[in-house]
């Protein structure tokens, strides 16, 4: 499983970016660790923080795939508006255009 958590403008101190970190790979490692468990589906957390654009993430998410051999890449799709979209573009789009591994897309609930 890998979070990826944007870079920000202003680093903060160290002490406060590795407790971030750490806050991270907790709430993330708790709000899938559960379903995955009960499903028996082994799995393992990387947080990486990195540059927060869209052709970055995906860059960043191909790149570790490739590197752990991930037999499959499960990402969310959020739904951010059509603008927002065309102006920033998709991560979701970058890593499935970009990604050497299947990549399954998972729809928001509020997604039709």
């Amino acid at each position: 499983m890998v979070h990826i958590w944007g870079g920000v403008y202003v680093p903060p101190d160290e002490s406060a970016e590795l407790q971030e970190i750490e806050d991270t790979k907790h709430m993330v490692s708790h709000r899938f660790a559960e379903a995955l468990v009960a499903a028996k589906v082994p799995f393992k957390l990387h947080v990486i923080v990195g540059p927060s654009d869209t052709d970055s993430i995906a860059r960043v998410v191909s790149a570790k795939a490739a590197d752990l051999g991930a037999q499959l890449v499960v990402v969310a799709r959020h739904s951010k508006g059509k603008l927002k979209e065309f102006l920033v573009g998709s991560v979701t789009a970058s890593i499935v255009k970009s990604c050497t591994s299947p990549v399954l897309v998972v729809p928001h609930p509020s997604i039709p």
